[in-house]
């Protein structure tokens, strides 16, 4: 039983390792890309552009760890191991949201604008512990539940950054 357990747990556990280190690469390099690239805008550009990267990459994550399952791997080692480690990190380098959200509350934002940086993040973090708390539960998260959050994620923050004075056909003639 044991020999079963650790045969079915090998390739869940060799895919999290690979996809969190991909994880770890890109959001190093493209934290440090976003920084040199919006060095010459104003200060507020550049922390936009980072709370949106930071929050919006985890959803994303979150949701490739949810579709690899669904469709691939349907194991529940998998996405607890991935997300679980997931928000480790995130909580490790808390220090680089908290400084970026004491930039954005002392930044005139309309008091919308705040309830949705807030609900934003809620939302992100809440859609990762959503996946794990179904998967004690042997359910896996319907296709629906991960296209949903994802086109949310990605909507708001198309919108966020939009709204902030920076077109996004400006930052895409940027890349």
């Amino acid at each position: 039983m044991n020999i079963n357990l650790i045969q079915k747990s090998i390739i869940p556990i060799l895919v999290s390792t690979l996809l969190l280190g991909v994880f770890y690469w890109q959001f190093t390099y493209i934290y440090a890309s976003l920084i040199e690239i919006f060095t010459e805008e104003k200060l507020s550009i550049l922390y936009f552009h980072l709370f949106i990267y930071v929050f919006l990459i985890l959803i994303l994550f979150v949701s490739l760890i949810n579709l690899l399952n669904l469709l691939l791997i349907k194991s529940n080692f998998f996405p607890i191991i991935s997300i679980s480690v997931l928000l480790i990190f995130y909580t490790l380098s808390s220090s680089i949201y908290i400084n970026i959200f004491q930039y954005l509350l002392h930044f005139p934002l309309s008091e919308d604008m705040i309830m949705g940086a807030i609900l934003f993040v809620v939302g992100a973090f809440g859609y990762s512990l959503y996946s794990l708390v179904g998967l004690f539960f042997h359910k896996f998260i319907p296709i629906i539940h991960t296209l949903l959050f994802t086109i949310l994620g990605l909507g708001y923050a198309t919108f966020f950054i939009d709204a902030q004075g920076y077109s996004i056909l400006n930052i895409l003639t940027k890349f």
